[in-house]
């Protein structure tokens, strides 16, 4: 559980937050290579589960962890100590305990998604809890905004356009789990799906081109999404990573034979560094690259 990655974050000093899948969360000070551990003691103010799903730092600089069996934590600047949320649904009248994502907008609002039939929260500030936002959109497994401050969703069978002010949302039925959401720097909307490929999303009319093995993806889950610095756009599979280069529709795959941790990569463990390095986690550790380091041979 050790190597089996969930989540990362990056904080203003160049460390990275690494969320496992068992064993807690990991802080890694790449300036010496070490790691300092988190995990659940059985103290209140430890860390609630050593399930990770994902790792965000807001505004104030506090870090927010999303958890599998008991809700999210956050650690604020400076403290040392864990503060834990739970997840009430006053129509059910129950707690949903499994939160899969954590997720900050540009408005500063805090998004966490519970799942197995959970619902979609936001953060009161004032009353220091998580609210339901609307029970008719659940199980959110993706947030993202587009250059226009849109914010969409994706859950296990749909691409949601969410409205935040009226809740006159628009629901996509894609048919697949909706695993990432991404507008490349062109406009292009992409979906990656889990057995459903990639697809070029049209925000106008709800249409799409789907990518599949066919044309030259290794694998048709596609897990995480990061564009480089010149529009190629790099995916996490169970069957390794694929670089793709949309305006030449081409794809070059890598493997384990190429270096990568294993073939089969996480749903929430990529993340784009602000040295230009790309990270992507999978069941064996992680890899760290820079995109252009990549050469062919």
């Amino acid at each position: 559980s050790n190597n089996f990655i969930n989540s990362f974050c990056e904080d203003d000093k160049g460390n990275i937050w690494v969320g496992t899948s068992g064993a807690g969360l990991r802080y890694w000070k790449r300036s010496n290579n070490t790691y300092d551990l988190y995990i659940n003691t059985g103290n209140d103010a430890s860390l609630s589960s050593n399930y990770v799903t994902g790792v965000m730092k807001d505004d104030h600089n506090d870090l927010w962890a999303s958890t599998w069996f008991h809700g999210v934590n956050r650690l604020k600047a400076g403290s040392g100590k864990f503060e834990r949320f739970s997840f009430y649904n006053p129509k059910t009248k129950e707690t949903e305990y499994n939160v899969w994502l954590v997720y900050q907008d540009r408005l500063k609002n805090i998004w966490a998604s519970t799942v197995n039939n959970g619902t979609l929260y936001t953060f009161n500030r004032q009353l220091n809890q998580f609210e339901i936002f609307d029970e008719r959109i659940v199980d959110v497994q993706c947030l993202t905004e587009d250059r226009n401050g849109e914010l969409w969703a994706g859950n296990y069978g749909s691409l949601i356009h969410i409205d935040r002010q009226k809740k006159s949302h628009q629901f996509y039925p894609i048919g697949y789990t909706v695993r990432f959401i991404h507008e490349d720097i062109h406009k292009n909307f992409w979906i990656g799906t889990e057995g459903g490929g990639l697809l070029l999303f049209n925000r106008t009319n709800g249409t799409y081109q789907r990518f599949t093995t066919g044309e030259g993806l290794p694998n048709n889950n596609v897990l995480r999404i990061l564009e480089d610095q010149h529009g190629i756009l790099w995916m996490s599979t169970y069957n390794g990573l694929c670089r793709f280069d949309p305006v030449n529709n081409s794809f070059r795959n890598f493997t384990y034979a190429d270096g990568l941790q294993s073939n089969q990569f996480s749903f929430n463990a990529a993340l784009p560094l602000r040295s230009g390095e790309f990270l992507f986690g999978g069941i064996k550790g992680f890899n760290i690259f820079h995109p252009d380091s990549i050469k062919e041979s």
